[in-house]
């Protein structure tokens, strides 16, 4: 007897619940989009994108969002034309019962401004994607320019990377850029003191720092972490004895420093 009550008791909460979601469904389709509201990641540091931008994607393709039935609104196809935009890492977007779309956008986050040897620009950013450079997009980052000859098209090629499985270091001048801007921009000291990384004739890596007139020359993107710590130890060293004894220092033999005085 006791077993046939639960029986009959979990049945009559399925059917209530049944009859609650359909009901709330029906409410649901009655629901008319009163708002929208975007809101953009870093939109103070990374100017890339504003929230007309995204509206106008929209507008666009002509969605109806104000006025329109709540369950009315594709936010998966939403989605995935704001995601075509070559500055935007992610989106979301989704619908509340109070009549609301939320989209929330998150920019990609460039770490490094090229400049090659024909004269186009495009930035990079930590994930290896290639941002174009339009004249409304503002990103404080070091630059890199000099004696790059890698053409790239950023409306073919998207990111240095062909898979996420090819991260390994290339004899190629972007993968060694990339690799030493991205060790950069993880470390706060570095990041607030390099301005600048030129490639010479010899594909060497020149870094330009923002306080003290020395040339760093970094060579290639090997022993990054080893060659930093050397920079760093001589940044100590020219706090006691001054910052206008050296004019050169030279990071590219291993173990050693190799220093020209002025």
């Amino acid at each position: 007897m006791k077993i046939a009550v639960n029986i009959f008791l979990w049945l009559l909460l399925l059917a209530y619940l049944i009859v609650s979601l359909a009901f709330a469904e029906e409410n649901r389709k009655k629901v008319i989009c009163k708002s929208v509201n975007i809101s953009i990641s870093d939109e103070n540091m990374n100017q890339f994108l504003k929230k007309e931008d995204i509206s106008k994607i929209l507008e666009n393709y002509r969605f109806k969002m104000i006025g329109a039935p709540i369950d009315s609104i594709n936010t998966f196809l939403e989605v995935q034309l704001i995601n075509k935009n070559p500055t935007v890492s992610n989106s979301e977007a989704y619908t509340t019962v109070n009549g609301k779309l939320n989209i929330v956008v998150e920019q990609r986050k460039p770490i490094l401004r090229v400049t090659n040897k024909k004269l186009q620009n495009y930035f990079i950013d930590k994930s290896g994607q290639l941002i174009p450079i339009l004249k409304q997009y503002a990103a404080f980052t070091p630059i890199a320019n000099g004696n790059i000859e890698e053409p790239f098209d950023v409306t073919v090629i998207r990111n240095i990377f062909p898979s996420k499985k090819d991260s390994i270091l290339r004899p190629n001048i972007i993968y060694n850029l990339f690799y030493i801007a991205k060790y950069i921009d993880n470390d706060d000291f570095w990041r607030s003191q390099i301005e600048q990384i030129y490639v010479n004739n010899k594909q060497d890596m020149i870094l330009v720092p923002r306080v003290g007139s020395q040339i760093i020359i970094f060579g290639k993107a090997d022993e990054i972490d080893n060659k930093f710590k050397k920079l760093k130890s001589m940044y100590r060293v020219f706090n006691e004895i001054g910052w206008n004894n050296y004019k050169i220092i030279n990071l590219k033999y291993k173990n050693q420093i190799v220093c020209t005085k002025r």
